[in-house]
């Protein structure tokens, strides 16, 4: 993990969309402020983008820190196409790890609030965790197949290669266990954000555990 934070990255706004660290989304793009910020990551950071939900899913436009979550994540662009819609672009974004972030941005005298601009310096949001036993690690890959077998849809394929153990993960990293799977479930954004910021892995693992169990 980084020691330093990142100057000036491009920020993007979610609406009830939360990217996890090793998540891959891909995402339809069609605000302005959003497509510029895109372009300038693609030009000036290496592709590199902070991804960080807002508080209100139907806001439009986003005036100040208070509106976003201070949690979100650093994402590489994947790929980027054009839309059928028009003035839209389709991104494939993959999630880096954690950070809190500092915006850029002069603050409003009226409301005491910190205007938010397209950029702000980025502090990776450092991770505690722990070894767990390889049968923790097998109890939770059962609570996923069993999640998949009852769900109605079918199951990303990375999830697929989790369960087949064609994936596999360290004892040493249920975290990032944790939020490969947690991209993919489907559950409230509210919650996703909650577990987006704890930064214990191995309870990151026990709470994805148990919303399995309870879906299941």
């Amino acid at each position: 993990m980084m020691n330093i934070p990142l100057s000036k990255i491009p920020i993007m706004a979610l609406r009830e969309v939360v990217l996890f660290p090793k998540g891959i989304i891909p995402l339809l793009v069609g605000r302005e402020l959003t497509i510029r910020a895109i372009g300038r990551a693609v030009s000036y950071h290496n592709r590199k983008i902070f991804m960080v939900t807002q508080r209100d899913p139907v806001a439009w436009d986003i005036r100040s820190r208070s509106e976003l979550f201070e949690i979100g994540t650093v994402a590489k662009i994947l790929e980027i196409v054009e839309a059928p819609q028009p003035n839209a672009l389709r991104v494939l974004f993959e999630g880096l790890y954690r950070a809190r972030f500092i915006p850029h941005g002069s603050s409003d005298p009226k409301h005491g609030l910190r205007k938010i601009t397209s950029l702000a310096n980025v502090y990776p949001f450092e991770e505690r965790s722990y070894p767990v036993s390889e049968q923790r690690i097998s109890e939770f890959l059962s609570a996923l197949n069993a999640y998949i077998l009852k769900s109605e849809k079918p199951a990303p394929k990375i999830i697929e290669r989790i369960i087949n153990k064609d994936i596999t993960f360290s004892q040493a990293s249920p975290g990032i266990l944790a939020d490969t799977v947690l991209q993919y479930l489907r559950i409230d954004y509210q919650k996703k954000q909650e577990l987006l910021e704890s930064a214990g892995g191995v309870e990151r693992m026990d709470a994805v555990y148990e919303l399995l169990q309870d879906n299941s």
